[in-house]
């Protein structure tokens, strides 16, 4: 196999894994899709309830979407949507009890899964992996900044 064709087939399998992983986990909760789980994963890093902007950065998306998810997420009483208390023109993101209740409820059925997905895998296979994945997300910044497209950097 030539350089050019390894690389693209893994492009390709990252692409293929994506869908994949996204009908499965669509599968797993009626209420929501893995991109709003995603969403409210993101949220429950932060020490504090991030900004649309810190939250779009950490996501990968643009703001926009962002708040479109929120407001989404908000209807659904998963997320509550606020004034920052020093810029009023800053919306911040929280988490509800009828979140954390929700969510708590789905835990071992997605841990689980996570069990699933990984079996055979080592530390070591598994630290690669995450190492790889990183690599490419930094790169497909650099990218990105190159192209001078408007996509957030992922994991900043």
């Amino acid at each position: 196999m030539t350089d050019y064709e390894w690389k693209t087939n893994v492009v390709e399998m990252i692409f293929s894994l994506s869908n994949r992983l996204q009908a499965i986990g669509d599968e797993l909760d009626e209420k929501t899709t893995v991109k709003q789980r995603l969403f409210i994963t993101g949220v429950s890093r932060f020490k504090e309830a991030p900004t649309l902007g810190e939250l779009a950065k950490v996501l990968g998306c643009s703001r926009q979407n962002t708040k479109r998810m929120s407001v989404d997420l908000e209807k659904m009483g998963f997320v509550a949507i606020s004034k920052d208390s020093n810029d009023a023109r800053a919306l911040r993101i929280g988490l509800t009890q009828k979140c954390a209740e929700h969510f708590e409820q789905l835990g071992d059925w997605a841990s689980g899964s996570l069990d699933t997905i990984f079996t055979g895998f080592d530390d070591d296979l598994a630290h690669s992996v995450y190492k790889g994945l990183l690599r490419l997300a930094h790169n497909t910044d650099l990218l990105t900044k190159a192209n001078g497209t408007a996509i957030p950097e992922a994991g900043s």
